[in-house]
């Protein structure tokens, strides 16, 4: 079974700006208790007037149990909510942030979330950003071992 859930934007429920937004959606309809599934996004904000500096930006999913890890400055193996990036283009001479299928590596995800609130953050490692005003971002969803 595959489904994908398309996140707008304007349908944030709270979160100041779409930089840390949260988003209801009921996950029991594709629930399967013993299921992993792999996942894959597109992203595609709005476009803007303004330079965005051409910061990659990460997305991060923190309530999706995954198995995607991150390095630290001391041992271990951290888990992180971070699904992929994505990147600056100049369209018709406007920037936008976008993420084209096959640009990023699929995740490995445990479950799918029990909570019907979930948080969709984008992060840079480079200090501030130009938030987007707006975004599209598809998650797909694919039963692994089917």
């Amino acid at each position: 079974m595959s489904f994908n859930v398309v996140i707008s934007s304007s349908d944030k429920i709270a979160g100041s700006s779409v930089e840390n937004a949260e988003y209801f959606f009921d996950w029991n309809n594709f629930r399967d208790e013993s299921a992993s599934y792999e996942l894959s996004f597109v992203y595609c904000s709005e476009p803007e007037t303004q330079a965005i500096n051409n910061k990659v930006l990460q997305i991060s999913l923190p309530d999706l149990p995954q198995l995607n890890f991150r390095t630290s400055s001391e041992i271990g193996a951290n888990t992180t909510g971070i699904i992929g990036c994505v990147f600056p283009e100049v369209v018709n001479s406007k920037e936008l942030y976008i993420a084209r299928n096959g640009d990023n590596p699929s995740v490995i995800v445990k479950s799918l979330p029990f909570n019907a609130k979930f948080k969709v953050d984008l992060i840079s490692d480079v200090g501030s950003i130009n938030v987007p005003v707006s975004y599209k971002l598809i998650l797909s969803f694919k039963k692994m071992g089917v």
